[in-house]
């Protein structure tokens, strides 16, 4: 018997140079045979089905992510034998299997995994989700279309959130996952399941977004009296100065002003474009924090600030020499922002006499009455604010509106937003609800 570093043991090629498990050659060909053939066909019996899965899940312990791809004809073989069929035509995530045995299967297993470097907890409730890694912490509010579900969906959903929110950036690392639900535990670590094909198609979503960064995962339980952290945080939404404008209103500022880039303040559950930038790390957001990415972000944005952020909001603008922004902010002319909205102005206003402001659940502001919300074309550029003021008429009325006589009207008490610069400027249009 002659020594060797490469052997096959119990069906597995073992390479002890390389530290791996692999299928042998002539196993991956066969595998390869029976699924161009079930391709061509585009039906199998039960008899075929029961074979190739049989195959399929003994080639686990030497094919990387295998289980993740027999998970569609493993549905489709349950089908079968619930409805006793004895052929099953191929549906796509079937065929999506089979494709990806016979283009992309063959990757050997590392026989040692290496030690987590990041730990990431999760959990969820029914009011939101939470995440946390080290001191960075992630969550929100559920969808109106999300709140509906399973417990365990929510669980799987909140790793996944968590995924997008803090380690969008990792590669080529292990994470180990702590969750208190066994189930999105099982799933993770068994790259889904046949119990629930919506938990499974979610699993296995995380699991390829994980693969394509060279991401392995470890999900261990940790009891939810031990997951403080993530706990906490899908427990209490922190939703201060998560308002949003009903979509008909922002469709009308989209028509009058648009269109529209980015939306500088925002959630995942309060975004109005489909591009938007967050205040706290989110799954679904370009960036986080407006005012430390790049000016060219601002141009044409759409802003809707935490009402304390619209002086800084101004002074970015001002500063960066930025073209064109879309401000929404209270007609509030005490504070120190109004006479800035004023002077910075390159288009005349919207006023908002319909200040229906919601919160992510939708329900309307306590205050909104009291908002008086406007909506401004605001310029950092200098001369084109000016060139706006030199087309408007000094101290001109629009039809049917009587001539000023404060230097800042109140809001709804005439057409007038102020006067900058010895400029009245008019409101466009009053919008009614």
């Amino acid at each position: 018997m002659e020594p060797t570093q490469i052997l096959t043991f119990l069906g597995v090629e073992v390479n002890l140079v390389r530290m791996e498990f692999s299928l042998p050659r002539d196993k991956l060909d066969k595998i390869r045979s029976e699924c161009r053939r079930l391709r061509n066909k585009g039906f199998a019996t039960l008899a075929e089905l029961r074979s190739l899965t049989g195959k399929m899940v003994a080639a686990r312990p030497a094919v990387h992510l295998a289980m993740l791809h027999v998970r569609g004809l493993q549905f489709l073989l349950n089908e079968a034998l619930a409805h006793r069929l004895e052929t099953q035509q191929l549906d796509e995530w079937a065929c999506s299997d089979l494709r990806w045995w016979i283009t992309t299967a063959g990757c050997p297993i590392p026989m040692h995994r290496d030690p987590p470097t990041v730990t990431m907890s999760s959990d969820a409730s029914n009011v939101g989700w939470g995440a946390a890694v080290d001191t960075a912490h992630a969550g929100g509010p559920w969808y109106e279309s999300e709140a509906a579900h399973h417990i365990n969906w929510k669980e799987l959903i909140a790793v996944w959130l968590g995924f997008k929110s803090l380690l969008r950036n990792a590669s080529n690392q292990t994470i180990r996952l702590e969750i208190d639900n066994t189930t999105t535990v099982a799933y993770l670590n068994h790259q889904g399941g046949t119990h629930s094909r919506r938990l499974c198609t979610l699993a296995i979503q995380v699991l390829e977004w994980a693969a394509a960064r060279h991401l392995e995962l470890e999900a261990v339980h940790v009891p939810g009296a031990l997951n403080h952290t993530a706990d906490y945080l899908s427990r209490h939404v922190e939703e201060t100065g998560d308002w949003m404008l009903p979509y008909d209103l922002f469709t009308t500022i989209q028509q009058t002003f648009g269109p529209l880039s980015v939306d500088l303040f925002a959630a995942r559950h309060n975004a109005r474009l489909a591009r938007y930038l967050s205040w706290r790390p989110d799954p679904e957001a370009e960036a986080v924090d407006a005012f430390s990415t790049p000016p060219e972000l601002w141009e044409n944005a759409y802003a809707f600030p935490p009402f304390s952020l619209l002086t800084r909001c101004l002074r970015y603008i001002r500063q960066h020499d930025i073209r064109r922004v879309i401000v929404v902010a209270p007609a509030w002319q005490s504070q120190a922002y109004y006479p800035q909205l004023l002077r910075m102005s390159c288009s005349a206003p919207l006023r908002l006499v319909s200040s229906d402001v919601l919160d992510p659940q939708g329900q309307v502001h306590p205050q909104a009455q009291r908002l008086r919300l406007t909506v401004w074309s605001i310029s950092g550029k200098q001369p084109r604010c000016e060139a706006f003021r030199r087309e408007l008429s000094l101290s001109g009325s629009p039809p049917g509106e009587l001539a000023p006589t404060q230097r800042i009207s109140q809001h709804g008490d005439s057409g007038w937003a102020g006067v900058a610069n010895d400029v009245w400027i008019p409101y466009r249009r009053t919008l009614l609800n």
